[in-house]
């Protein structure tokens, strides 16, 4: 399994959210309409209804909702007002009902709505719908909005609809920027290098060009000498070590050694690697 790159947040294009119904969207009209190996020429959906007990009910559209999502209990106050995940919601139908507990059911995906229900002989009965104020048509997950609401404390402000209402206006204006910047083939927040230096900069790599030109007017000037002025010429153009006063003009990354001058050159005997193997001269 991939470890999860350093740029995966900033180089995102897709939410959770879309990309879930993505995934949902494939195994309900590809994966589960494809034939089944192990059953011949079988979908899998086919399979699925093949085994099932005659026809199945289909249920209302209240009752999945009681189904998947979630349930609280919470207080109507005046007017019909709710409150939930540090948001004020609003139902026209809940002023009925101030002072009672009813109970709420939500999808963590998207809060900005609640379906309101009151209890009547151990069954949930419909009320009405409660609107986050000023959130109607926007779109916040219940992990967003407790991040933003930690958010918001930390900064010394107060958590409302509004102060939640601009962080998720902040939140898709930073969504629409990287969007567009991936569409444009470039990385967020990272400027783009120009491959050439600016005038009047020095680098040492550049440096390190220029001593190499050097070096090779110098060999191609003494290319007619012989084989020993060509080491005398080394030597005597051999620099000393470089001091503070007059830095290098080469640098660390450089992978040319330079040439070892003719009076460096160590006088070792060498030996034939057959006798060093057999064991006659020295240890191996």
């Amino acid at each position: 399994m991939e470890k999860r790159p350093k740029e995966a947040e900033s180089e995102a294009c897709l939410s959770l959210w879309e990309l879930e119904r993505l995934i949902v969207r494939y195994i309900v009209d590809s994966y589960n309409q494809k034939v089944d190996a192990r059953m011949g020429d079988q979908s899998r959906i086919a399979r699925w209804e093949g085994g099932c007990s005659g026809a199945l009910a289909v249920l209302g559209e209240r009752e999945l909702d009681i189904c998947l999502m979630r349930r609280e209990s919470r207080t109507v106050y005046r007017r019909g007002y709710l409150q939930f995940a540090n948001l004020v919601y609003r139902g026209d139908c809940l002023g009925g009902y101030a002072g009672e507990k009813v109970v709420i059911r939500y999808n963590p995906r998207d809060i900005t709505t609640l379906l309101v229900y009151q209890e009547e002989d151990g069954k949930d009965v419909f009320v009405a719908r409660a609107h986050a104020q000023d959130l109607e048509t926007e779109q916040l997950s219940l992990a967003e909005a407790k991040a933003m609401s930690r958010r918001i404390r930390e900064q010394g402000r107060l958590v409302s609809n509004q102060s939640i209402l601009s962080e998720v206006l902040s939140r898709d204006r930073e969504v629409r920027r990287i969007r567009q910047e991936n569409q444009q083939g470039t990385k967020p927040g990272v400027e783009q290098r120009n491959p050439c230096p600016a005038k009047g900069v020095s680098e040492s790599k550049g440096l390190t060009y220029l001593t190499h030109d050097k070096d090779k007017e110098s060999s191609q000037a003494s290319s007619e000498l012989t084989a020993e002025q060509l080491l005398l010429h080394y030597a005597s153009s051999s620099s000393p070590a470089p001091s503070s006063e007059q830095p290098s003009l080469a640098s660390e990354d450089d992978d040319d050694e330079g040439v070892i001058p003719y009076d460096q050159i160590p006088d070792v005997e060498v030996y034939p690697i057959d006798e060093l193997r057999g064991g006659r001269i020295g240890r191996w």
